[in-house]
């Protein structure tokens, strides 16, 4: 097996700070991650199925993300300390796609053990066309699916927007 062949999201992640010699205290966090495989699937039973291979339907972006921490401590006689800091998720408000909808059916598809379980396989767009010519309701997800049957992947899920965490404490 080449390396090519080998498709694994891999992660960067480099967490650095710093502490200056008056009180200040600085870090980064640093978050690099490949997209991950998204693959088209049914509710078969409530649980979703892969259809097709797991990146069928591509994968998700590049994800970069840049979390701030900084600190300031005030002294006050020996024993009394006031800290005051900010933590800041996502720094510079990267909104990247994290997932996409990829389950094709809005109802569960209803299969016998031995049909889902066939040496051969089962196309699930025939069986769920099959299922609606005998009168059930087998409803396609707008999100997934387009009217004409081909995928339209719409993001759902993306990074966290930036958030900003006050704190204060004193010690005495």
């Amino acid at each position: 097996m080449t390396a090519r062949s080998i498709r694994i999201a891999r992660t960067w992640q480099d967490p650095g700070d710093y502490d200056f010699t008056f009180g200040t205290s600085v870090g980064l966090n640093a978050l690099f991650q490949t997209g991950v495989p998204v693959g088209s699937l049914v509710s078969w039973h409530g649980y979703p199925v892969f259809i097709d291979t797991r990146a069928n339907l591509g994968r998700t972006p590049f994800q970069q993300r840049y979390d701030l921490y900084a600190q300031q401590e005030f002294r006050f006689g020996r024993t009394q300390r006031l800290m005051v800091g900010v933590n800041i998720d996502n720094l510079f408000d990267i909104q990247t796609v994290t997932d996409y909808n990829q389950t094709i059916n809005r109802d569960t598809l209803n299969l016998s053990d031995a049909t889902y379980f066939s040496p051969n396989g089962f196309n699930p767009w025939q069986l769920m066309n099959d299922y609606r010519a005998q009168g059930n309701n087998m409803r396609y997800n707008p999100l997934v699916v387009n009217p004409d049957g081909s995928y339209n992947t719409k993001p759902y899920s993306f990074m966290g927007r930036r958030a900003f965490r006050f704190q204060v404490r004193y010690s005495f």
